[in-house]
């Protein structure tokens, strides 16, 4: 059975998507922009994005029953390669018992002129 997720802690879709999809116990996010949630505004520079992108991403994780700790797989999607050591300076804090797989892909633009987007896949454990 396929289950369309949300949180009410993220900024709303930009397009016509989920925030996550569940099929089974794998919980599938979109990619998540450095919006805030509250004025939808992009924070300035890579740190800032990154923590704001995480923070979204979070906030889906737990709103439905996971978290970091059971994330498998994400994949970055960067407009500047050269940025990639502050992104993961930041992305790994959230990490403590080891990492996903995880895949960069250099892109031309992103939504927003954001600096980057990030998605993820996390077991949802059983209760």
């Amino acid at each position: 059975m396929i289950k369309r997720l949300t949180s009410t802690n993220i900024p709303a879709p930009i397009g016509s998507y989920s925030a996550a999809t569940q099929i089974g116990s794998v919980l599938f996010t979109s990619g998540q922009l450095p919006f805030t949630p509250e004025s939808k505004d992009i924070p300035e520079g890579i740190i800032a994005q990154t923590k704001q992108v995480m923070a979204n991403l979070n906030h889906i994780l737990v709103d439905n029953g996971t978290s970091f700790d059971h994330v498998a797989k994400t994949t970055v999607y960067i407009n500047d390669l050269k940025l990639l050591p502050e992104f993961d300076q930041v992305y790994r804090s959230y990490f403590h018992d080891g990492f996903p797989a995880r895949t960069a892909v250099l892109v031309s633009e992103l939504p927003a002129q954001a600096l980057l987007e990030v998605d993820m896949v996390a077991e949802v454990p059983e209760d």
